[in-house]
């Protein structure tokens, strides 16, 4: 095989999901590209993570230096592309991808919190510049006043009128600003209570974690995709079609439905459209409806659901 199949590029957005692991790429994320023609006519490219690009005997002996993109890579991407070509390319198994997958969203979610966190004196510092420089304008503004009316006046004098109106904006010292400093106080300490009373349960556990399981399906989820990883392709059609679930694509595709089916149950039918069947996104918990073909036309719904609008059924486990 040639090496002009392939291409090497960042995803431009976040919305494009491999076509090894099916998670989405992300953002920035490097992965690589393989073209083929559609239908002999239009150029359309397949995208996958580069751990899910498996080289076999296809592209082993390859120059990753010849794919197009290779040069506009960053350093520490050109070393890890050449590493993996140099290793034979063993993608990883759709369990360890997920797995890094929600470890990197885990990170993500953390660091975000902390850049969230209260900065009081931040805060101060910013009111005290405010302050100070309204007063200054303030104070520039009532001595042109001054000026205009009493132009017939010595220069001393507007030195004293200056020195009157600093007084004037001093008096009754302290009322602004303890205000103030009591209603940041106030701010701060209704941001801790909102931080100690998160609601417990699923939705803390689900937000924290910024995906479709809370952290105790999570563990499960992961041990069904080990389980599922055994088993074969017709077995996971078999499963799934007993659980009246969708049983197309790839194995990857399938150990994925199975593993989610068991964690959570059978996926129910969308309740908008009444014969949709419902695809759900492990890293946003957002339940998609893509419509059904009644007859011979095709019924677009496209209806969204989150996890608690969602009622899931018993799995069945057994093949009769």
């Amino acid at each position: 095989m040639s090496a002009k199949e392939l291409k090497f590029d960042y995803a431009s957005s976040s919305r494009a999901a491999c076509k090894g692991c099916k998670v989405k790429i992300q953002k920035n994320e490097l992965r690589i590209g393989l073209e083929s023609l559609f239908q002999g006519e239009h150029t359309t490219t397949a995208w996958r993570h580069l751990e899910c690009f498996s080289l076999g005997k296809k592209y082993k002996d390859i120059d990753p230096k010849e794919i197009e993109g290779y040069y506009d890579l960053k350093k520490e991407d050109k070393v890890k592309v050449t590493e993996y070509f140099e290793g034979g390319g063993q993608k990883k198994s759709v369990v360890d991808r997920l797995i890094s997958v929600i470890t990197d969203s885990e990170k993500k979610k953390k660091q975000d919190d902390d850049n969230d966190a209260y900065d009081y004196d931040a805060e101060q510092q910013k009111k005290k510049n405010q302050q100070e420089k309204e007063k200054k304008k303030s104070t520039r503004s009532r001595l042109k006043r001054k000026v205009s009316s009493s132009s017939s006046e010595e220069e001393d004098d507007l030195s004293d009128s200056e020195d009157d109106l600093d007084d004037s904006e001093t008096d009754n010292p302290g009322s602004d600003s303890d205000y103030e400093r009591e209603k940041a106080i106030q701010r701060k300490d209704i941001f801790k209570k909102s931080k100690k009373n998160k609601p417990k349960g699923k939705n803390k556990k689900r937000s924290e974690l910024n995906m479709g399981y809370t952290s105790e399906q999570l563990l499960k989820f992961k041990e069904n995709l080990t389980f599922y990883e055994k088993k074969t392709a017709e077995y996971l059609k078999a499963l799934l079609g007993v659980n009246n679930q969708p049983k197309t694509g790839s194995k990857d595709e399938l150990l994925l439905k199975c593993a989610d089916g068991k964690t959570l149950g059978q996926i129910p039918l969308c309740s908008e459209c009444g014969g949709g069947k419902l695809r759900f996104d492990i890293q946003t918990g957002i339940y998609k409806c893509p419509g059904y073909m009644d007859d011979d036309v095709f019924q677009h719904c496209g209806k969204k659901f989150t996890t608690e609008q969602i009622v899931r059924q018993p799995w069945i486990d057994d093949i009769i």
